[in-house]
């Protein structure tokens, strides 16, 4: 019931602002949540779903895996971008010193013009697209989660929303630098170790194959 609650306050927020963290330690079920969040039913009527898993894909090549992505689900809707390639040689070249530089500035081919055409293809779509990273406190450099930061926060916005997954105690910067970035967070609800193994008790049906009852659970964490 607690991974239902957590669920709603998750589709609530990510239905409303573009862009949401979901803070939990590992192994507190934020992969449970949001595999609860592709099956619920007004969630699967409003996006399309990509997810990126951080810790398998080549994340200097991050940027062109995300906007391919964006572009097969453009493709999958039949719509053909002639900005997709462009965008991404344009994120290609972010650096932290110039992310938003080269995004407004009117240079070379335009670099803006190309950002608002591919805006206008993704427009174009019948949902809009929830974008989720796993595992974004995993990645040992933070400049590549940077660079996730200030490409997420551009593409965001009415038609792309975004979902980052992370342990907020291993992100190696305070609460005021990662508000700019994720201003609305989600904090798992934190489950003590009696109420999971009592749920699997129920669920595994352990009162048929074991001579202890549920209430001696509770002596369990004493003696770890």
């Amino acid at each position: 019931r607690e991974r239902t609650y957590d669920m709603e306050r998750l589709c609530s927020f990510i239905q409303d602002v573009p862009i949401v963290g979901m803070d939990a330690p590992w192994g507190d079920g934020k992969s449970f949540l949001v595999n609860m969040i592709y099956q619920e039913e007004a969630m699967k009527e409003r996006f399309t779903f990509i997810q990126i898993d951080l810790l398998t894909c080549d994340l200097n090549e991050i940027e062109s895996i995300l906007l391919g992505e964006i572009e097969r689900t453009l493709q999958n809707n039949g719509i053909y971008s002639f900005y997709g390639r462009k965008t991404g040689k344009l994120f290609k070249d972010f650096s932290l010193s110039n992310v938003f530089y080269n995004v407004l500035q009117e240079e070379e081919e335009g670099v803006s013009s190309t950002f608002i055409g591919f805006e206008k293809d993704v427009k174009r779509l019948d949902k809009d697209i929830l974008i989720v990273f796993e595992d974004i406190d995993r990645i040992k450099e933070p400049d590549i989660v940077r660079k996730i930061f200030a490409i997420a926060e551009k593409l965001a916005g009415d038609k792309i929303h975004i979902l980052y997954q992370y342990e907020y105690a291993n992100l190696p910067w305070n609460k005021e630098f990662l508000e700019k970035y994720i201003p609305y967070e989600v904090a798992v609800t934190e489950l003590s170790f009696e109420r999971i193994v009592g749920a699997l008790w129920e669920k595994c049906e352990m009162q048929q194959m074991t001579e202890l009852k549920i209430e001696d659970v509770k002596y369990i964490p004493n003696t770890l």
